[in-house]
Formats: C-alpha cells, structure tokens, sequence
C-alpha cells in the first residue's frame, strides 16, 4: 500500500493560525514595584472625624504645636511597609472582635448586619444569628466600634468595645493591639499612649477599669515538631488590667486645655516667635524620653533655653 500524504485544510479547511501570546509587559518585580507605588500614592484613606483623638492624646503638646506652626513640616507621604503595617493591625481588630471575643459571648456593644443593613444588637453580646434575616453571625454580622465623644475637653475616638467579666457583671473598656515580635518581647507593663487612650474612653463612658489587650503581630504561637507533628503552644498574647488613675487624667487634662488654649491663639497670629514658644510648657522629662523620640519637632524644643 503506498503512503498517503493528506494535507489537514482538506478536513478542517483553512484556519487561522493561533495567534502569538501577547508579550509579557512586567516580571514579577515590576509587579511589586507597581503595587508599592501604588500604596504610596493611590492609596484611598477613609475620611477621619477633624479635631484631637483619643488614640493621639499621649502627644498632645502645645509647645509642640507652636514649634510645628513655626515651620510646618513637609507633606507626610506613608511608605508602602508602612501602609501595610497600618492595614494588618485593623485586620487583626476585625478578626478580634468579630471572630473571637464576639462570638466568645464577652464583647458588648453594637452589632450591623450587612444582609439587613442595620443594627440588630445594642449594647449587648454578639447574637449567634441574625434576628433579622437569621443568617449565621459568620455570614453577615460585623462590629460597630462605640463612637466617643467628650465635649468639653473636644476629643473623640472609637473605642475596640467594651468587655464583660467571667460573672457578666462588670464592664470594662477594651482595647486591643497588634504589636511587632520586638516589642511583644520587650513589653512588660501597658505602653503609656494606650494607658491615656483607655482613660480617655473610660471617663466619657463611666467606667474605672480597662482591659488592653496586645497581640504579637509576627507570630501567634510557637511551633515546634516532635514524634507525633507539629504542636503549638500558648497564643502571643498579654492582657493588662488598667484602674483608673484620676492624678494621671487630670494631668492630661491640663495638657488638652493647654493645647486648646495655644491653638486658639496660634490662629490670631501672623508670626509665631520662640518667646510664645517658651511661654508653653515642655511636656517631655528629658530629649531622650519616648515621647521626645517621637516628636517631629523635638530638637528644635530641646534647643530652646526653656
């Protein structure tokens, strides 16, 4: 039998060759630089109440608002690590309140169902289900963080919630924070910004006790493997019961009026000299402490003769 030779048009016709792939336009770098680029300039940040906040009180200054009214400071541009850090934290609070001290019966406050696109729930315990639609808790059910307000001293802020006791009975402020693995490891009492930030939740809203709450941010737990596989032990977390300290809010509360007073008369003026400066009291102990550290302006206030 001889060969036969058939050409493949004769069945199918005349096809289109299939077309070439597209090129690739970027590399795996490209594509993270693109993003990065992308967090530090298109990042869409949610509107923020104007005025102090009670997650900003610990740096409160006045002396510290004249210096910055003295030069403002540059255009704060947040780098991508940094917009990430931010982004991880206020996913850990979601997962806080709505996967584990919610459902656990201990978070009291007010719950928004997203199907029903109302509150279901105030002042109370996570419901298990939607009274509502009854769709599980996991499905539709989310945390509304208590808006605060203390009119007189014009500060505001949300507060993570409020907690119960084991017996129900007592309430307490919650606060609750995600931290890096180095400073996990270096805490051993409460940080001073997030003792001030409870007390100014637990003056407004009645309450003499605080819980804060830190989470290690790197790692949850340690893993180890043995005979049987992998184990893990304790979660990194560490609580600390905050009193109220009235001698430490009344000094706060000197700071605020004082802040309050030099803003009002910062607005008046044309040209902020060093003497008002210094008629301001400094609030940092020495130029090494933590709060001096984070202050902007914090050398040119320690170059100041007073």
């Amino acid at each position: 039998m001889g060969k036969v030779s058939m050409d493949l048009t004769d069945i199918f016709g005349n096809l289109d060759p299939t077309p070439p792939a597209p090129a690739p336009t970027e590399n795996a770098k490209e594509f993270l630089n693109d993003f990065f680029e992308w967090l530090e300039t298109g990042y869409e940040e949610k509107d923020r109440a104007p005025g102090l906040h009670a997650s900003g009180l610990s740096q409160v200054c006045a002396r510290r608002l004249a210096l910055e009214a003295q030069t403002p400071p540059a255009a704060k541009v947040e780098a991508a690590a940094g917009r990430l850090t931010y982004d991880i934290g206020h996913a850990m609070h979601y997962w806080a309140q709505n996967h584990h001290f919610g459902p656990w019966g201990r978070l009291i406050g007010d719950w928004f169902c997203v199907a029903c696109q109302k509150v279901v729930a105030s002042n109370a315990p996570m419901p298990k289900r939607c009274p509502e639609c009854d769709l599980h808790r996991r499905d539709s059910i989310v945390f509304k963080e208590p808006f605060v307000v203390d009119h007189t001293l014009k500060y505001c802020g949300h507060s993570d919630g409020i907690v119960l006791d084991k017996t129900g009975t007592r309430r307490r402020v919650f606060e609750f924070k995600s931290i890096s693995p180095s400073q996990y490891d270096k805490l051993r009492e409460p940080k001073m910004a997030h003792v001030i930030q409870a007390h100014a939740y637990m003056k407004p809203l009645g309450l003499d006790e605080a819980l804060v709450v830190y989470l290690n941010k790197g790692s949850q737990g340690e893993w180890a493997k043995g005979p049987k596989g992998w184990t893990v032990g304790r979660p990194k977390m560490r609580a600390f019961l905050v009193s109220f300290d009235t001698k430490l809010w009344a000094s706060m509360v000197e700071r605020i009026v004082a802040y309050h007073k030099a803003d009002a008369s910062l607005q008046k003026m044309l040209v902020v000299d060093d003497e008002f400066v210094m008629s301001l009291s400094r609030i940092c102990t020495h130029d090494g402490c933590d709060l001096a550290q984070d202050c902007p302006v914090s050398a040119a206030c320690f170059k100041l003769p007073r």
